[in-house]
């Protein structure tokens, strides 16, 4: 198949890009609703790329063999940001536990940064009430640190200026009185592992002004490997999150995936 893919670039500051695979038939012209989907935004979860990928192998072979496939090519753009903590993943492949970004301003003793534990957890760093509610940490040397301030890593600033510049802002007047059926696109951020499909608020266990909308996009997925769907705080509290951000600040139909059942999980074996 021509004319279906192409690589994009965020809109990171100080010149900093994270790449995406864009996929679409270029041939079917006019607004197309986006999917738009992250892995590896924490560095260890090493099949979350692997899955992205896999799926975009399947699109484009499925094209015009498989009626969904075809569909998804020609009337949406899946935007695939297969890794969106690059240094992070680099010093996980050998096996070691990296879950944060690996900024060498926080918990580094040089010339022996890999003793510790340095870096900013960038699922804890975007903008949508950071820091707001227990949910994150203010000690540079743990996992969940959330970093000196709001969208301050390049990873997060990039990822959270591709979100406000390639969907609809809709008014929070308008969200909030549960129309996100027609909000066009859907963002899906994907990490390992839990077997869970999550949906906001996660800084808190109040329900969302669209839950039951979020109730019924979580149980489709869900529904076909067996996943357990619920609110993001009922599996645990965090805030500064992707996906917080993307429905929080936008009114964007936001879910978490945890995929497999280990973080390390074989990039040959996840389900």
């Amino acid at each position: 198949m021509t004319n279906v893919g192409s690589w994009l670039k965020t809109a990171g500051k100080g010149g900093f890009d994270l790449f995406l695979l864009k996929l679409t038939n270029r041939q079917i012209k006019g607004d197309k609703p986006i999917l738009f989907a992250t892995a590896a935004l924490h560095g260890q979860e090493l099949a979350t790329s692997e899955l992205l990928l896999r799926f975009a192998e399947k699109l484009v072979a499925e094209y015009n063999v498989d009626a969904d496939s075809t569909w998804l090519l020609d009337h949406q753009e899946v935007h695939l940001l297969l890794i969106a903590n690059p240094d992070g993943r680099e010093k996980s492949q050998p096996g070691y536990w990296v879950r944060k970004n690996v900024d060498l301003r926080f918990c580094s003793n040089k010339p022996k940064p890999a003793s510790n534990n340095p870096g900013v957890d960038l699922n804890r760093n975007f903008s949508y009430k950071w820091g707001c509610c227990g949910g994150s940490s203010t000690t540079p040397c743990v996992d969940t640190f959330r970093g000196e301030k709001a969208d301050a890593e390049p990873e997060t600033g990039a990822i959270e200026r591709y979100i406000t510049g390639h969907f609809e802002k809709r008014e929070r007047s308008r969200w909030k009185k549960k129309v996100i059926d027609d909000l066009p696109g859907l963002y899906l951020d994907i990490h390992s592992s839990g077997q869970l499909v999550l949906w906001p608020w996660g800084y808190n266990s109040s329900p969302a002004p669209n839950e039951q909308q979020f109730q019924t996009i979580g149980r489709k997925l869900a529904y076909f490997n067996k996943y357990t769907p619920q609110q993001s705080a009922q599996y645990t509290v965090n805030d500064g999150t992707a996906t917080e951000f993307g429905y929080g600040e936008i009114g964007l139909v936001s879910l978490l995936i945890e995929v497999g059942t280990h973080q390390q999980e074989s990039c040959e074996y996840f389900h």
